[in-house]
Order: C-alpha cells, then structure tokens, then sequence
C-alpha cells in the first residue's frame, strides 16, 4: 500500500462501507452527512444574501448619480369615472356601457 504524506484526517476519498459500520460508526456517518449538507446550504445561502447585498448597493449609488435625474410627471389624465385609477364597479346589466 502507498504511504501518503497527508494525515488520515485530512482525507476525504476514503471509500467507507455504511453496512459494516456498528451503531456508532453510522451515527456519525450520518451526522457527518448531515453537517456536510448544512454547510452546504449555509455556504450557498450566505453567498446568495452577498450578492444582494452587492446588488442592492450598486442599485442605491446608481441613484445616487448626479447625471440621472428623477421621474417627473408629464400629465395627468383623470379617468371618465372622476376616480383617479380608483376601483369602480361594473356597469349595471343591459346598460350601454356593459356593451
């Protein structure tokens, strides 16, 4: 057998067969598993909020921009029903505006 130089705790391609474990060679293959897929899913979370973050702050220094002006309004157009975009109800049956 090859010597390697790396210690056996640092190795992570060692083949281990989970039917020839005992009882406390499975809990911790399991929690060992476990943690693994946590870290994992921590990891990518934790670098999916990063990219917000980044995102969300070169969003708010583009604001920031002395050459972007903000958004003006150019005209209001009030609606037929006076309303203002508000909700109206339908138009009663057989009226000419249910047509």
């Amino acid at each position: 057998m090859p010597e390697s130089t790396e210690p056996m705790a640092d190795r992570d391609d060692r083949i281990v067969q989970f039917d020839r474990l005992n009882l406390l060679g499975k809990a911790v293959f399991v929690t060992g598993a476990a943690v693994r897929v946590t870290a994992s899913l921590l990891d990518a979370a934790i670098h999916r909020a990063a990219d917000l973050w980044i995102e969300a702050e070169e969003a708010f220094k583009k604001e920031l921009d002395p050459n972007l002006e903000d958004a003006k309004i150019l005209e209001e157009v009030e609606d037929r029903s006076g309303t203002h975009g508000e909700a109206t109800p339908p138009p009663p049956p057989g009226t000419a505006a249910d047509r």
